[in-house]
C-alpha cells in the first residue's frame, strides 16, 4: 500500500509539474476527386465512364482533437503526444475517414553541445477503398504503422547543428479480397543546419541526407489456380531503397515575414527495374505572423521519371509532373478561440494517358475548410 501511494503522489507531481497542451478543431468545407480519380476512364473498351462517376465530390465535416505533454527535469525532457481526428461525408460514407497517432520522445543531455533523444510514433488510419494514384501498387487506404528512431544531435557552436538518426519502421495495410500487402523499413538521416546573421535578417541554411530500405511483403489469395493464374506468384518480396537529399535556405524577413526556398532530390533504387525513379521537387514556403494573424503557404512543384517503366502500350518511360498550391490561416478573435481555413490544390501530369486504365492517369484535386478551434 506504501509503495502504491507513493506511486500515485509521484504521478500527480510529474501531471502537476507537466505542461500541457489541448485543443480542438472542427471544420467544415469541400473536397473535389477525393478519391484522385482521372476524368475519364473505359475499363471495357466500349463507352467512357462520365466524370460523375469518376470524380467523386463532396461537401465534409473534419474534427481533430491534439494533446501535447511535456515535462522536463535535470538534464532530460519527456514528451507525449496524441492526435485524434477524421473527414466525414454526409453524402459519400465510403470516403469517412479516422485517423488516430500517438507519438512519444525522451530527451537527455549529456553536455551543453551533445544530446541524445528517442522517438516513437504509432499511427492508425481507417478508410474504405484503395489508392490508385501510387506507381507502385494499389495501396488500400488503411494501414497500421509503427515508428522508432534513436539519435545524436551536437551543436559545437551557435552556427552550426548536427544531428544524425537512426530508425526503424513497420507498415501493414488494410488485407483486401485479393492480397495482403506490408513493409519493414531501415533508415539513417544526417542533418546540417548552418545559422548566420547579417544586418538585414536572419538566415538558417539546412541539409539534409536520408537513406531508407524497404522491404515489401505482398500475398496473394488464390482460392483455386486456373490456367491462366498458374504463372502468378501467391507470395512477393520487393526491396527497394531511398536516397532523399534536401536543402533549404530560409530567411526571416524583419519580425513578420518567413521565406524559404527548397530544393529537393529522390531517388528510388530496385532489383527490378520498373520500380526505379528519380523525382525533382523544389518547393518555396511563405510565413506571415504577426499579433493575432497566423498565415503559411507553399507552393511545391515536383517532375519524376520512372525511366524502365512503360504502361500500356506506349513504350515510353513514364513521368509525372506535379504542382501543388496549400496553405493555411488562423486569426485569434477570442483568448483560447481561433477561427481558421486551409487549402489545397494538386494537379498531376502524366506521359501515360490511356483511358483503359485508371493507374498512371492525370488528375485534378482540391479540398476547401473553414471553421473553428479552441484551445483548452
Amino acid at each position: 500500500m506504501k509503495k502504491l501511494t507513493c506511486g500515485i503522489c509521484l504521478l500527480l507531481h510529474l501531471s502537476l509539474a507537466a505542461q500541457a497542451d489541448l485543443s480542438f478543431s472542427l471544420q467544415q468545407g469541400y473536397i473535389h476527386n477525393i478519391f484522385r480519380n482521372p476524368a475519364s476512364w473505359n475499363p471495357s473498351g466500349d463507352e467512357s465512364l462520365p466524370p460523375t462517376q469518376l470524380l467523386q465530390s463532396g461537401a465534409v465535416t473534419a474534427a481533430e482533437f491534439t494533446v501535447d505533454w511535456e515535462k522536463k527535469w535535470k538534464q532530460q525532457r519527456l514528451g507525449f503526444a496524441s492526435d485524434i481526428g477524421g473527414q466525414f461525408f454526409p453524402s459519400l460514407q465510403p470516403a469517412n475517414e479516422v485517423d488516430i497517432s500517438l507519438k512519444q520522445s525522451f530527451e537527455h543531455r549529456f553536455t551543453k553541445k551533445l544530446t541524445g533523444y528517442q522517438k516513437g510514433g504509432w499511427r492508425v488510419k481507417n478508410r474504405q477503398g484503395s489508392d490508385v494514384a501510387e506507381d507502385l501498387f494499389t495501396l488500400p487506404n488503411a494501414y497500421r504503422q509503427l515508428d522508432y528512431l534513436v539519435g545524436l544531435s551536437w551543436r559545437p557552436n551557435r552556427a552550426h547543428w548536427l544531428k544524425l538518426e537512426i530508425g526503424k519502421s513497420h507498415k501493414i495495410y488494410q488485407p483486401t479480397e485479393t492480397s495482403s500487402l506490408r513493409y519493414d523499413a531501415t533508415q539513417f538521416r544526417l542533418l546540417h543546419r548552418y545559422r548566420f546573421d547579417n544586418k538585414d535578417h536572419l538566415q538558417r541554411w539546412t541539409t539534409t541526407l536520408k537513406y531508407q530500405r524497404r522491404w515489401y511483403e505482398r500475398e496473394r489469395f488464390l482460392a483455386e489456380e486456373t490456367e491462366e493464374e498458374e504463372d502468378l506468384e501467391a507470395f512477393n518480396l520487393y526491396d527497394m531503397q531511398y536516397l532523399v537529399f534536401d536543402t533549404e535556405l530560409s530567411y526571416d524577413l524583419g519580425e513578420d515575414w518567413t521565406l524559404s526556398p527548397s530544393l529537393e532530390w529522390t531517388r528510388r533504387q530496385s532489383e527490378e527495374d520498373r520500380l526505379q525513379y528519380w523525382q525533382l521537387e523544389p518547393s518555396l514556403k511563405v510565413g506571415y505572423q504577426k499579433e493575432k494573424w497566423e498565415v503559411n503557404g507553399r507552393t511545391v512543384f515536383a517532375y519524376r521519371k520512372n525511366p524502365f517503366l512503360e504502361p500500356g502500350e506506349t513504350e515510353l518511360p513514364l513521368i509525372y509532373g506535379y504542382a501543388t498550391f496549400a496553405g493555411n490561416v488562423q486569426y485569434e478573435w477570442k483568448e483560447r478561440w481561433c477561427w481558421t481555413a486551409s487549402w489545397s490544390f494538386t494537379k498531376r501530369w502524366s506521359s501515360f494517358d490511356e483511358v483503359e486504365s485508371r493507374a498512371y492517369r492525370p488528375y485534378g484535386y482540391w479540398r476547401i475548410l473553414a471553421g473553428l478551434r479552441y484551445r483548452f
